[in-house]
């Protein structure tokens, strides 16, 4: 009787080594570079082909551990806040081997970026306000869009400041008690 508990027990040690033997492993370190690890980088193994991904997220020593993956193609990525996503492409695991990624991590760059451009040169612009039959508006409304507006004289005509380097929408209308009518 002894004999076969021997056995038995034997039997289960070796059926677990087997196991363990034909099973593929993903594994590696996360840091930044400079040897500073990283523990609680959430680490995803998809495999290429389509299928699950599987999570986990490194220990305190900045290593992790993919284990039981069947063979296939995988893709890797790292996931930690404030830095990039490392994406490890192509790594293949087969029975009875384990892979090793690691990868460093490095910083996002934060970006508060202010542009200041040197403001466009004005030039005096004269023109003439005139309804489609020829005849001067006088006392229309004319608006550099989002800029200023001015009203013209009594003939019609403005002189207005516009920007010399870059496109500057005009608009002229009469303005009435009821409507305000577009002419260009």
């Amino acid at each position: 009787m002894r004999i076969v508990v021997a056995f038995g027990a034997l039997a289960m040690i070796v059926s677990s080594q087997i196991v363990v033997a034909q099973s593929a492993a993903i594994t590696g370190i996360v840091s930044d570079g400079r040897g500073q690890v990283f523990s609680g980088v959430t680490v995803t193994a998809t495999p290429e082909s389509g299928g699950v991904s599987t999570h986990t997220k490194t220990r305190s020593d900045g290593t992790y551990r993919f284990e039981g993956l069947p063979d296939d193609t995988y893709r890797v990525d790292f996931e930690f806040r404030a830095f990039d996503v490392i994406r490890r492409n192509h790594v293949r695991v087969r029975r009875g081997t384990e892979a090793k990624v690691d990868a460093a991590l490095p910083v996002r760059p934060i970006c508060e970026c202010v542009t200041v451009e040197p403001p466009s040169p004005w030039a005096q612009r004269a023109g003439q306000v005139i309804d489609t039959t020829g005849y001067p508006l006088p006392h229309a409304r004319v608006e550099l869009v989002s800029r200023q507006a001015l009203y013209t004289d009594s003939e019609g005509r403005f002189l207005i400041r516009v920007p010399v380097n870059e496109a500057w929408p005009l608009n002229a209308h009469l303005e009435t008690s009821a409507e305000r009518r577009r002419l260009f």
